[in-house]
């Protein structure tokens, strides 16, 4: 069974504006000026991306086939590979009537809107209740309230660091409810918070070195990336160090420097798309721009053909069918860092399953993670379900296959 709860204010963290922005995006409202700054935006370079703004770059440019044949090699495993089962293998069976509440604070994105569909198709399979407050236009806090007043088993939710609220951390934590979620840094900062059970752990910083190997092949081994992005957010941080770290282990680019853009202008469309020209204008090297996500990526990428910049190539992450679309038809975006949410979901199901069963989480949830790229999509044209029947292997550890 299925309920629905809705609470009203504002929040604070990426997701309610990556919600607009891909909103924006889909609405068609897309205009975008071709030069022109904002004085809200900083840019920095950077070997360490995220974490420095002096001015140094990175140091490991290295044009050469043998650096690109290293990124081949590196991104095998997450592209021509298919996928394998890496999740727990011992069963927990069934636990029966359980609540959970799941928090969603993204209703409005639709390749998000899969994880509400998957708690509901969990409900009527598993038996349980699932209880959707949306944090559409709030604060954490008031949902995290909310949540912990009804009562439940289990209180699920995603893309919300302890950073961005911690006094609803601490309100969890103070209500011995277990709490589940993912699209999280592992930092110590979020996994060692005892307001989280388990982190369904997504790997940002792999998602990072894909992206690096990415550039690195695209570019035969000569990647000077430019990252537009965030300051201070923690999945960013662990994204933006697998690009150097990448850099630094395999060769093959460099990272050129940082554009940092605040939370008030994300997803206003106008200016994304002028300070990605001004920071490509400043930094005249960069032929590989990350960009943090894939709502941000769409805003850009207008503005960089009307600005005559379409030789950059284009990188983000997320998924969105929107942006494979731009992939496969040479939309102006060339890589995708993905990974499946629906099976994020089943992960975090079953861990909830087994701490009801007195049985150990697992350390690793095995969540694939992919890049996408020209020579590497998947058939079809909307969101990667992993490419696996997990489904069916989670109901088989469950015992209602």
């Amino acid at each position: 069974m299925t309920t629905h709860d809705r609470t009203t204010s504002r929040p604070r963290a990426r997701w309610r504006h990556l919600a607009l922005a891909l909103a924006a995006v889909t609405a068609a409202t897309v205009s975008l000026a071709a030069c022109g700054s904002s004085s809200s935006t900083s840019t920095a370079t950077a070997s360490n991306a995220a974490a420095t703004a002096s001015t140094t770059t990175a140091a490991s440019d290295g044009t050469s086939s043998a650096a690109a044949a290293s990124a081949t090699r590196f991104l095998a495993p997450y592209d021509t590979a298919p996928v394998t089962w890496r999740g727990p293998t011992t069963k927990d069976p069934l636990a029966k009537g359980k609540h959970i509440v799941f928090i969603d604070v993204a209703p409005t994105v639709p390749t998000l809107q899969t994880i509400t569909t998957a708690t509901q198709q969990l409900a009527s399979k598993l038996g349980w209740t699932v209880t959707h407050i949306d944090v559409q236009n709030q604060n954490f806090s008031p949902a995290v309230q909310q949540a912990i007043s009804l009562h439940p088993d289990g209180i699920l939710f995603n893309f919300y660091d302890v950073q961005d609220d911690p006094a609803a951390f601490a309100q969890l934590a103070a209500s011995h409810i277990p709490v589940i979620a993912f699209g999280l840094s592992t930092d110590r900062v979020n996994s060692s918070n005892p307001g989280l059970t388990h982190i369904v752990n997504v790997n940002y910083p792999l998602q990072g070195q894909l992206t690096a190997a990415a550039a690195a092949l695209l570019t035969k081994g000569n990647a000077k990336v430019g990252i537009f992005t965030l300051a201070g957010n923690s999945e960013e941080i662990d994204t933006d160090n697998g690009i150097a770290t990448y850099f630094k282990q395999h060769g093959g680019g460099q990272v050129v420097a940082t554009h940092y853009i605040d939370m008030a202008s994300l997803f206003d469309p106008t200016v994304v798309g002028q300070s990605a020209v001004a920071f490509l204008q400043a930094h005249p090297s960069i032929n590989q721009l990350f960009v943090i996500f894939d709502g941000v990526a769409a805003e850009a990428i207008p503005a960089l053909k009307q600005a005559h910049l379409s030789n950059v190539q284009v990188l983000s992450a997320q998924g969105d069918a929107y942006n494979i679309n731009l992939i496969r038809t040479g939309g102006g975006q060339d890589g995708d860092a993905v990974w499946p949410y629906t099976w994020a979901t089943y992960a975090a199901f079953d861990d909830f399953n087994r701490i009801f069963d007195k049985l150990p989480v697992p350390a690793n949830d095995g969540i694939p993670v992919r890049e996408f790229y020209p020579a590497d999509l998947y058939s079809g044209t909307g969101y990667w379900d992993g490419a696996y029947n997990f489904q069916a292997k989670y109901d088989s550890l469950w015992g209602i296959g």
